[in-house]
């Protein structure tokens, strides 16, 4: 009696691997573990450098897994909002944007397809944490008597927003955290110094500890000071003299101003132009007369004088102050 042999037959789709690494997991982790990125990671095509030269808006989204390992997978098929089905990347060099849940923005990212291997350890991408990214608590042991004997590795953590004067977020602005000048401070501290305002606004910079063991007492770093860079494009300025707490969440926030405007007859008053004697930049009050205007980072204390003007051309001042990392409220306008 003959035997039936049935097989089957796969078709292999070519495919190319690409690392990312945790940077800031990487220094808490056992030595020699590659901690994998968390969340999800989308990798859009923004532009085709080679010719026919080509801008994607909105971009084209290059589909990619994830292994066991932590290593993102790619077949070069893409996907775009307006198309059907999928489409692979003609060969050539394109530029790339990586968003992620956790961590920031990576702008632009270079990539060839075909590759020229199927994986290429020096082009593993390093993630570095942003503002929704899940720090590590950090704790300090303590023995009966009350003295710290050990400290949890854990990070110290700056967070702010930018705000246009109106409210408005500001995206993808690059800050730069200049921590102290002290080889002490250099030794002992791994700082992720730089990142952009995300689409919200929304920034974080962190160190870690490197040496958690044995805690020194007095600890000369309990408090210290750094100053930010904020490099808003034309208008590039410095905060001094922010106050840091080791281990702690800190925030940097954006000194303002609020209020509201009404009519004689005390309805909400929309639309009405709010500026101030400090520096330049407008507000303009909301459906419900309310209005918010923000300075610079680190704006000093101060007085101000706060002007509401109606689409009319119709005006009035109002004196208040400026309260470094607060929103100080104005005196309601009657237009």
């Amino acid at each position: 009696m003959a035997v039936v042999r049935t097989y089957e037959q796969f078709t292999h789709t070519p495919s190319f691997a690409l690392g990312g690494i945790d940077s800031f997991a990487l220094l808490r982790s056992t030595k020699g573990q590659i901690p994998r990125v968390l969340g999800e990671v989308r990798f859009l095509v923004t532009r085709r450098i080679s010719p026919p030269a080509q801008v994607y808006d909105p971009p084209l989204e290059l589909i990619n897994w994830t292994n066991r390992s932590g290593f993102f997978l790619f077949t070069g098929a893409t996907s775009a909002p307006e198309l059907s089905g999928f489409r692979t990347l003609a060969a050539g060099n394109y530029e790339c944007r990586v968003e992620s849940d956790y961590y920031q923005t990576l702008d632009p990212i270079a990539v060839t397809w075909p590759p020229a291997q199927v994986y290429d350890p020096a082009k593993d991408l390093i993630f570095v944490p942003g503002p929704n990214y899940p720090f590590p608590d950090f704790s300090v042991l303590t023995d009966k008597n009350g003295r710290r004997i050990q400290r949890k590795l854990g990070a110290t953590v700056l967070r702010g927003s930018l705000f246009t004067p109106g409210g408005q977020p500001q995206p993808y602005v690059p800050i730069t955290l200049v921590p102290p000048v002290s080889p002490a401070f250099a030794n002992r501290f791994q700082v992720f110094p730089n990142c952009n305002t995300d689409a919200n606004g929304n920034w974080v910079v962190s160190m870690i500890d490197k040496q958690p063991n044995p805690v020194p007492v007095p600890d000369p770093f309990d408090q210290f000071i750094v100053s930010v860079d904020i490099n808003l494009p034309g208008n590039p300025y410095n905060v001094a003299n922010v106050q840091m707490m080791l281990g702690e969440e800190n925030s940097l926030r954006q000194t303002g101003l609020r209020g509201s405007v009404v009519h004689a007859n005390g309805r909400p008053f929309p639309g009405v132009k709010i500026t101030t004697s400090v520096g330049p930049g407008e507000s303009v009050t909301r459906s419900d007369g309310q209005w918010f205007f923000y300075f610079n980072l680190g704006q000093a204390n101060g007085p101000v004088t706060v002007t509401a003007t109606a689409p009319d051309g119709q005006n009035s001042n109002a004196l208040s102050q400026i309260v470094r990392d607060a929103i100080t409220v104005v005196p309601t306008f009657a237009l």
